[in-house]
């Protein structure tokens, strides 16, 4: 049984115009959507995947060894009771050996655009043993088991975990250097920048089904609109286009994986005109089509 969290929407807190001394205005920005929360029983035909990636992040906890996770040149062997975060659009292969104890939360960190996530966060990450990620998890394990699955302090339990991980996470970029900062700050400098945008990301987060155009997402932010798109593919590192398309994807993956409509009603509610053109355009920033995507995403 999953758990969808509909808390969407970016934060309607105006940028501090130094932001050095907004201690809130950033993090109220960026929070946690959970899109699936599951303990299963692995076995190997279940979890054998070749290049799968995609635009949520996943948090993997297994109670016994057995699972690897190849990305690039890096295998990594998941560790029992040990937090295992796989961030959005990393390209993993996973192999199994024997059964696993499977406990995994997929979410989205919604704030963060796909160029963000992809310059600071290419590889998985294996998080150091921390005593309150096991008790969360044991919690959490608890829960599941006893058929807790839709309640809200299940959904509460599983975000504190997922937030304790992406704090670990934050903290590896604080101890990272360049350029005489860390890459933690230079991170919340770079959030910092899509201050001039937020009305235009507001718009394309809330409404996949209808994309808007270029003129109005302008207007909404109150530029002309060959002034908008350079502001804005400087602040997300994207046209306004290509970071609608894609998150009118991203929209139609965690559809694909976590409900049971057809590609129809998939595609139209992303705003494609019919399957076909979904499905071309899915497969080529997704890497599989959608109905391969929906066979094997759900892990």
């Amino acid at each position: 049984m999953h758990l969808v969290a509909v808390d969407i929407s970016y934060s309607d807190m105006p940028p501090s115009p130094t932001p050095e001394f907004d201690p809130y205005g950033i993090h109220d920005r960026l929070h946690v959507r959970l899109l699936a929360l599951r303990q299963v029983m692995l076995t190997p035909d279940l979890w054998t995947f070749d290049d799968m990636r995609g635009g949520f992040w996943r948090l993997y906890i297994n109670a016994n060894p057995g699972a690897m996770i190849q990305s690039g040149q890096t295998t990594y062997h998941i560790a029992p009771n040990q937090a295992f975060v796989v961030p959005a659009w990393v390209p993993i292969t996973s192999r199994l050996q024997g059964q696993v104890d499977h406990l995994y939360m997929h979410f989205d960190l919604v704030g963060l655009s796909g160029p963000i996530v992809r310059q600071w966060f290419t590889t998985p990450i294996m998080l150091a043993g921390d005593g309150l990620i096991d008790l969360l998890a044991g919690r959490l394990r608890q829960f599941l088991l006893a058929g807790r699955h839709d309640e809200i302090a299940t959904a509460f339990v599983a975000k504190s975990l997922i937030g304790l991980a992406v704090m670990n996470i934050f903290e590896l970029l604080e101890q990272k250097t360049g350029e005489g900062i860390s890459e933690g700050r230079l991170l919340l400098h770079r959030l910092t920048e899509l201050a001039p945008v937020l009305p235009a990301l507001r718009r394309i987060e809330t409404n996949h089904s209808e994309p808007a155009s270029n003129a109005d997402l302008a207007d909404l932010c109150g530029m002309s609109e060959d002034y908008f798109i350079r502001v804005f593919r400087q602040c997300v590192g994207q046209t306004p286009a290509r970071y609608a398309l894609e998150r009118r994807v991203t929209h139609a993956a965690e559809r694909l994986v976590f409900g049971d409509d057809s590609l129809k009603l998939i595609a139209h509610a992303a705003g494609f005109t019919n399957r076909f053109h979904f499905t071309r355009v899915f497969t080529r920033i997704i890497g599989v089509s959608p109905a391969q995507y929906r066979r094997r995403g759900n892990v």
